[in-house]
This record gives C-alpha cells, structure tokens and sequence, in this order.
C-alpha cells in the first residue's frame, strides 16, 4: 500500500516515468498483493500520459484501447479512467497557466474522451458522477460556460447523494455568473438560476463550504 500510494504521489506530480518503475516494482515483488492487479493497470495508465508528453498520440491511443480491452472486466477499471482522466486534466491546467491554449484544449478534449467512457461503457459504476464533474470542469477551463453549467446541473439533479453534488450547484452559479459578465444570457435568466441553484445549495447542503457564498449572494440578492 505504501509503495502503491508513493507511486500514484508521482503520477499525480507528472513524473509518469518515474510512476511506471515503482508500479511495476509493485507488481513485480508482491504479485499476490491487492495492489499488484492494480498497479499492472498502472503500468499501462502511465505509459499513455509518457507517451502523450513525447508526442505519441497514436502510441498513446493503442494502450488505452489495449486497457480496455485487456481489462474488460477489471472491477476497478473505472477508477482507472478517472485517474487517467484526472492526469489528463493536470496536464491541461498546467498548460493553460504557460498560455498554450492549443495544447490545453487538446488535452482537456482528451480529458473528455476519456470519461465519455465511464458512463458509456460502466453506467452503474460509481464513477459516474465523478466523471461527470470534473467533464463538467473541463467544460469551464474551456470557457464552456453553458455546457458547463447544463451539466453541474444534471450531476446535482441527478446524484444527489454524490460528495460534490453541493460543489456541483456552486459551479452552476459560478458559470451563469460568468455567462451574465459576458452578455450571453441576459441578467435576469442569469439571476434566476444563480438563485435556484444556491437556494437548492443552502436547503440541501447546508454543511457545504460554498453555501456561505450562496447565502451571501441570497442575502445581496434579496432571497424569496
């Protein structure tokens, strides 16, 4: 366990090179461990982020397919594409703050790609919810706001017992905050879903860190 969680520590610090030996030193020496199945998976997610730096699309593309076709049954294999995923939208924001815009939305689109399959392929995984946040997230670091926010929507409507389904009606405030700066929608529309969703935000989650902000915002606002 201690090896394993050394390993994702460097995965998640970009060091996938790095990550790939100490996973496959997992796998290599406790071959009977927990940990070994799944860092033999590891192995493999790691390989396709390597890949993806070195500029391998094609390379990177081949072990993910092989995961899945290799790993069709895995019981964690859903987490295995969030974590991909998640590696794939570090990269993206760290490209985004350099100010490569090309780079950064081609690996937040590949951050997409990659979730697109834990609802497709894995519908009664819990993974789903997951991945649909942080698809939405990819949406606004893309200045996708309105998709954005549709889709922060349908995570709180329809998981509602998911640990960010509050986080989730923030984001839905905070992307129509951004849509009414711009001029996309109207004030009024604006308005009315910021108070909808931060009036849901304060009823259901009131233990979540964001409802001081939607209270605030309430009380600037004028609740009903």
């Amino acid at each position: 366990s201690t090896v394993f969680d050394i390993a994702y520590k460097l995965e998640t610090a970009g060091k996938f090179a790095l990550a790939r030996h100490v996973y496959e030193q997992v796998a290599w020496r406790y071959p009977n461990n927990e940990y070994a199945d799944k860092s033999r998976i590891a192995v493999l997610r790691t390989k396709i982020l390597a890949l993806e730096e070195s500029g391998d699309e094609a390379g990177a593309k081949a072990v993910f397919d092989g995961i899945l076709n290799d790993f069709r049954g895995h019981t964690h294999l859903p987490s295995h594409l969030m974590w991909t995923a998640e590696d794939y939208y570090r990269l993206a924001c760290k490209a985004k703050e350099k100010g490569d815009s090309v780079l950064a939305k081609k690996l937040f689109d590949k951050t997409q790609q990659t979730l697109n399959v834990v609802p497709s392929k894995f519908s009664a995984s819990d993974e789903v919810p997951n991945a649909m946040y942080l698809t939405a997230e990819s949406y606004y670091q893309l200045n996708d706001y309105q998709q954005a926010a549709d889709l922060f929507q349908r995570v709180a409507d329809g998981y509602p017992k998911f640990h960010m389904a509050g986080e989730a009606l923030y984001m839905v405030a905070e992307s129509y905050q951004v849509l009414k700066q711009s001029g996309a929608v109207s004030v009024t529309q604006a308005d009315s879903k910021i108070r909808l969703a931060y009036e849901m935000l304060i009823n259901k989650y009131p233990g979540c860190r964001a409802a001081t902000v939607a209270k605030s915002w309430l009380d600037k606002n004028g609740a009903k």
